[in-house]
């Protein structure tokens, strides 16, 4: 699977009700649609195009373990692993997509959406 397959497949994406629930009150907020559509597919999609992996489900909820870091508490919805202790996260009180350094701690490469962060 590439990126552009994986995004047509995110677009495309039943929500599932039981999950996006479950995070919002984990990170303790709403979370967009895009966002609640990845994490509907986590598990269901593994790698796509170089050095790409979609998180499963408990590495999302457990973002805190994922990531290495207060996620819950910041607010960052760790979603796809990039490698290199990289990780593409959701920065809730931001309404943007980031890449995340768990070894500098530090988010960087905002954008508006998962598109332009992945182009």
């Amino acid at each position: 699977m590439n990126t552009i397959e994986y995004l047509d497949k995110i677009n495309n994406a039943i929500i599932d009700d039981k999950r996006k629930k479950e995070i919002e009150d984990i990170y303790r907020c709403n979370i967009p649609e895009a966002v609640a559509k990845v994490i509907s597919l986590a598990g269901s999609v593994d790698f796509f195009d170089e050095e790409k992996r979609a998180l499963s489900y408990d590495e999302i909820k457990d973002g805190n373990n994922t990531l290495d870091y207060h996620s819950t508490t910041l607010k960052l919805i760790p979603l796809i692993d990039s490698y290199d202790c990289t990780y593409i996260v959701y920065l809730v009180d931001e309404d943007k997509w980031g890449k995340y350094s768990s070894i500098d701690k530090d988010v960087f490469k905002r954008r508006n959406t998962l598109e332009e962060l992945l182009q």
